[in-house]
């Protein structure tokens, strides 16, 4: 068995009574990998001297990360790259924007009442 030891975290989560309890499992999975490749490129960009301009695209950052996996019986590590599809043309035009220069963070919070609004409207 394989266990996820690098890769998206439940930034947004389905939890019982939670507020995207009702969406889409598939939408919030895209939300929250767009949102760690997001942040891991945003981190490099902050502290590693890297520029936007050096990912080129969307692409390029999904290139740039990998999700790493442990097999629980041998031990071994398994790296696992992220495609376009993972993240929803959503998630890609976001991380392209990021690469010229908007604000993604505010995409992100437009993402998440989006979500938020399909929660309430299917309850």
């Amino acid at each position: 068995m394989r266990r996820l030891i690098d890769g998206p975290k439940d930034y947004l989560h389905s939890r019982v009574g939670g507020p995207y309890e009702i969406c889409n499992d598939t939408d919030l999975e895209a939300y929250n990998a767009t949102y760690w490749l997001y942040e891991y490129a945003l981190d490099a960009v902050e502290t590693h001297n890297a520029s936007w301009e050096d990912f080129g695209d969307a692409e390029g950052i999904l290139s740039s990360y990998m999700l790493i996996f442990r097999d629980e019986e041998t031990g071994s590590i398994h790296e696992q790259g992220l495609q376009a599809a993972d993240i929803s043309p959503r998630g890609v035009n976001i991380l392209n924007a990021a690469v010229s220069g908007k604000d993604a963070e505010e995409l992100f919070e437009l993402w998440r009442y989006d979500l938020f609004q399909e929660a309430r409207e299917a309850g």
